[in-house]
C-alpha cells in the first residue's frame, strides 16, 4: 500500500487551506486567476479611460494641461500592486486556516469567533474607508469653492460679446514704422464699420497672453530704486478701452489724433495713480520708462482708468500704463471687436475685411475674451471636477462596502433577530438596532477623517483661492454628505432586515 511521506501531506493541506481562503473571501465561482483578468482588463481601460475622464473635466474644445499616456514605470507599478494585493487578500485567511487545530475547530463556538473576527477585520476596513473618502470629499469642497470664487472675481473689464483676432502683420512684410500704424488704423476703421460691430482695436496683449513690465520713474526725479516702480506695460489703439469695456476714472483715453506729430501721451490704472500721485491727480504729470536716455521722462499722463486683472485672476491689483501705438509702432497679434447679434456673421465679416485691406495678412486664430478668462481657470478646473470624481467614487465604495458588511452580519443574526421579535421587539426597534451599529461604523470613521483631512489640507492651501484649508462650509458639507450616502446604504439591508417574519427567521439556520 502506497503511503505519502510528511511533505506530501504538509503540501496537500497547505493547498487544500489556500483554496479554502480563498472560497472564504471570493464566491465559489470565483477562481483565483479572475485577479490577473480583473487587471488586465483594468490596463485596457486606463488606455482610453483617463483620456476620458479629462475630456470630461476640460472639456471637449479645451486640452488639458497633462499628459495621460500610459507610462510604462507606473504600468509596472500597478500591475505589481495589484498582483501583491491580490496575493495579500488571498493567501492570508489561507495561512490562516493550516494554522487551525481540527479539534477545537468542530466545537460549536469555533465558528462563532471565526466569524465575529472577520466581522472586526471588515469593520475596521468600513472604517478606514469612511475616513479616507472623507478627507477625498473635503479636498473636493475647497477645490470647487476656490473655483467658484475664482469665476467670480471682477476682471475689470467686460468680457461678454469680445472676440479676440490673431493677425500676423510681420507675415506680410510691414516694418515697425508709420505705414504699420496706418494699417492698423486702416483694418480698426474698417472692421469698426461693419453691421454687428460696436467698437475695435488692436492691442499688445489682453488677459492672460504675457506681460511687459519696466521700471518707471516721474519726471524731475532721479532714476533710483526708490524713486523707480515696476509697472505693467501695453500697446493699444484708440478704441482699446470701449472695445474691452474698461471704465475711465479721471481725464480722457487716446483719440485718432495721437500720433507722431504731438507730444507722447499715456493712460495709466488706478493703482499706478496711488503709487505715484498719493494726494494729487495723475492727469498732466509726466513719466519716463526704463534706464535708456531715449525713452526720456516725456510721457504725459491723459486719464486714468480702472484696475484690472492682466495676468491671472489672483493676481493682486498691479501698476500698469497703456501707450498708443500711433505713437510707438509695433507689431500687435491681438485684435479685440466687440459686436452684437450672431459672432459667426461678425467673424467672416471681420476676415473678409481684413482681406479686402491686404490679402497677404493672415488671421491665425479667432478666440473669444470670456474664452480666454476660462481657460485661465483651466488647471483649477480640472483639480476640482478630478477631485469631486474620485471622491464620490470613494463615498460609493463605502456605501458597496456597508452594504456588503451589513448584509452579512444581518444574514449571520437572522435567528437572534427572530428571537427578539418573537419576545415583543417592533421593528422600529430591530431598525434602529442595526442602524445603531452603522451610525457607529460612520461616527468612527468621522473622528478619524477630520483631523487628518485639517492636518492634510494644509499642504493643498496655496492651490485655494478665497478661502481657507479650515473651512466650515466645506468641512460640514462633506461630512453631511457622506452621512446622507453612507446611511442610505445601511438603512437598505436594516429595513430589509426589520421586515423578516419572526417564524421565518426562527427557522434559518
Amino acid at each position: 500500500m502506497y503511503r505519502s511521506s510528511s511533505t506530501e501531506t504538509t503540501c496537500f493541506s497547505f493547498g487544500q487551506s489556500l483554496l479554502n481562503g480563498i472560497s472564504q473571501l471570493h464566491p465559489p465561482t470565483t477562481r483565483f486567476p479572475a485577479h490577473l483578468d480583473s487587471s488586465a482588463l483594468g490596463v485596457a481601460l486606463a488606455w482610453k479611460a483617463s483620456q476620458l475622464l479629462l475630456r470630461m473635466a476640460a472639456g471637449p474644445m479645451r486640452p488639458a494641461p497633462i499628459d495621460v499616456a500610459p507610462d510604462l514605470r507606473v504600468l509596472l507599478f500597478t500591475s505589481l500592486l495589484t498582483c501583491f494585493t491580490a496575493l495579500l487578500f488571498g493567501m492570508a485567511p489561507a495561512i490562516r486556516a493550516t494554522r487551525l487545530d481540527l479539534t477545537s475547530s468542530l466545537k460549536e463556538g469555533r465558528g462563532a469567533t471565526s466569524t465575529a473576527s472577520r466581522i472586526s477585520l471588515a469593520r475596521a476596513l468600513i472604517v478606514s474607508q469612511i475616513a479616507l473618502s472623507l478627507i477625498l470629499l473635503i479636498a473636493a469642497g475647497l477645490f470647487v469653492r476656490s473655483l467658484v470664487n475664482l469665476t467670480n472675481v471682477d476682471t475689470g473689464f467686460n468680457k461678454q460679446n469680445v472676440l479676440v483676432f490673431q493677425v500676423d502683420q510681420y507675415a506680410a512684410g510691414f516694418q515697425q514704422d508709420a505705414r504699420l500704424g496706418s494699417l492698423l488704423q486702416q483694418i480698426e476703421e474698417r472692421v469698426q464699420s461693419l453691421p454687428g460691430v460696436r467698437s475695435a482695436s488692436f492691442s499688445m496683449f489682453t488677459f492672460n497672453q504675457g506681460e511687459w513690465s519696466e521700471d518707471v520713474v516721474l519726471r524731475g526725479t532721479p532714476r533710483t530704486s526708490e524713486n523707480s516702480h515696476e509697472v505693467l506695460l501695453n500697446m493699444v489703439g484708440a478704441g482699446f478701452f470701449s472695445t474691452i469695456g474698461l471704465p475711465t476714472i479721471a481725464g480722457r483715453t487716446f483719440s485718432p489724433g495721437d500720433n507722431m506729430t504731438v507730444p507722447k501721451v499715456a493712460v495709466i490704472n488706478e493703482t499706478m495713480a496711488r503709487i505715484f500721485f498719493p494726494r494729487t491727480s495723475a492727469v498732466g504729470h509726466r513719466f519716463g520708462i526704463g534706464d535708456e536716455p531715449a525713452h526720456g521722462d516725456d510721457i504725459e499722463i491723459i486719464g486714468v482708468v480702472r484696475n484690472a486683472k492682466y495676468v491671472k485672476l489672483q493676481e493682486e491689483p498691479q501698476a500698469a500704463a497703456y501707450l498708443v501705438y500711433t505713437q510707438h509702432p509695433q507689431y500687435l497679434s491681438n485684435l479685440e471687436v466687440r459686436y452684437d447679434g450672431d459672432s459667426r456673421q461678425v467673424i467672416f465679416a471681420v476676415r473678409h475685411a481684413i482681406a479686402e485691406i491686404n490679402g497677404n495678412i493672415p488671421v491665425e486664430g479667432i478666440s473669444t475674451l470670456a474664452g480666454e478668462v476660462e481657460d485661465s481657470t483651466l488647471n483649477q478646473s480640472l483639480v476640482a471636477q478630478l477631485s469631486a470624481f474620485f471622491g464620490l467614487l470613494a463615498v460609493f465604495l463605502v456605501c458597496i462596502g456597508i452594504y456588503g458588511l451589513m448584509s452579512y452580519a444581518i444574514a449571520r443574526r437572522t435567528n437572534e433577530i427572530g428571537v427578539r421579535m418573537a419576545l415583543g421587539a417592533g421593528r422600529s426597534s430591530i431598525l434602529w438596532l442595526i442602524m445603531r451599529e452603522i451610525l457607529v461604523l460612520i461616527a468612527t470613521g468621522i473622528a478619524i477623517g477630520v483631523p487628518l483631512a485639517l492636518a492634510g489640507n494644509r499642504l493643498i492651501s496655496r492651490m485655494l483661492y478665497g478661502l481657507s484649508p479650515e473651512d466650515p462650509a466645506s468641512l460640514l458639507a462633506a461630512i453631511v454628505l457622506l452621512i446622507a450616502i453612507a446611511g442610505l446604504a445601511g438603512y437598505l439591508p436594516a429595513r430589509k432586515a426589520s421586515l423578516v417574519e419572526p417564524t421565518e427567521a426562527l427557522r434559518y439556520e
